[in-house]
């Protein structure tokens, strides 16, 4: 595990000298928020997705990373915010609904709603990750009502 925790203290230190340089490099700043992200540092990532939403707005794939993030910091009623900011922006972005359904499931506890979201994701394009992974949230999602 140490090997790891010096790697990533290198990338990022690396990916913020980089940035001091180059403030408005929207890649470095989303490298940066994924790095945080896979790491499990939310309030890290969330701060880096919010500054690549100032300069990319419309950005429904940020918008979906941030309310990811927000939601695994314990406030899923404003990481789904988020998701619902850039579902105004893209209401066909596969992967946000499917975001939109994990955290109405997982972290609201609303089934319904959620499975309406997967629902949604899936009718775009079934045969997709994203698509499949939806069918897989719908069917647990069903086991788990019919065990009540």
């Amino acid at each position: 595990n140490e090997p790891q925790a010096s790697n990533f203290y290198a990338v990022t230190a690396d990916l913020k000298a980089r940035l001091e340089k180059n403030p408005g490099e929207i890649d470095l700043i989303m490298r940066l928020a994924d790095v945080y992200f896979e790491a499990k540092q939310f309030n890290e990532a969330s701060d880096y997705y919010k500054k690549a939403l100032i300069l990319r707005p419309d950005d429904a794939e940020i918008y979906n990373n941030l309310g990811l993030s927000v939601h695994y910091q314990g406030n899923s009623a404003e990481g789904l915010r988020y998701v619902n900011e850039g579902m105004e922006r893209n209401p066909y972005h596969q992967r946000i609904l499917l975001t939109k359904g994990f955290i109405l499931a997982y972290g609201l506890g609303d089934l319904g709603a959620a499975k309406e979201a997967w629902e949604k994701a899936m009718a775009i394009n079934p045969e997709s990750q994203v698509g499949k992974a939806a069918s897989e949230f719908i069917a647990q999602t069903n086991a788990q009502t019919n065990r009540k």
